[in-house]
């Protein structure tokens, strides 16, 4: 549990509203093992309690085993390797979030806290933490190079139209 505080920091989720921390508590549940008959060992899932309880939410989602996994220390060690992985951090990345930011404006009353983003850029850059020249990057629309069609190619017109 120590490493794992370390590694999911409190502050990343001050810029997140009250709501998206409770749905992401409900969809990520934590996972509890009873200790005694009225005390819990948390062993996943439990990253969000501090930041729940510094906001004054009293209620926890949990989904509690009769008996615990086992290999429990190991279990917990892999779900966390598993969270900070590249894989995990490459499908769920900032490229993920921002078509998703773009298309949704209207869920950013919900989602953040204070002074709402002006753009879906800095939307982003406020949403994942990251620089601002990070998110441009991100926003940026890629043209691809275009090959010319056969039509370009037979009246010999270049993709911008021109004469060649």
């Amino acid at each position: 549990m120590n490493d794992s505080l370390n590694i999911h920091e409190d502050d990343c989720f001050d810029e997140l509203s009250d709501e998206v921390l409770e749905v992401l508590q409900q969809v990520r549940p934590a996972h509890v093992v009873p200790a005694s008959s009225k005390k819990y060992m948390f062993f996943a899932g439990w990253q969000l309690f501090y930041e729940l309880r510094r906001r004054g939410k009293s209620t926890v989602y949990a989904v509690i085993h009769t008996t615990p996994p086992p290999n429990l220390g190991e279990w917990s060690a892999i779900a966390e390797l598993g969270l900070s992985s590249a894989a995990l951090a490459k499908t769920h990345g900032p490229e993920s979030a921002y078509p998703l930011l773009s298309r949704n404006r209207w869920l950013w009353e919900k989602a953040f806290i204070g002074n709402l983003p002006r753009t879906p850029t800095k939307a982003l850059e406020r949403l994942c933490g990251i620089s601002r020249s990070a998110a441009q990057r991100i926003s940026a629309p890629k043209t691809p190079d275009h090959e010319p069609s056969m039509l370009q190619k037979l009246l010999d017109i270049g993709p911008e139209g021109g004469q060649r």
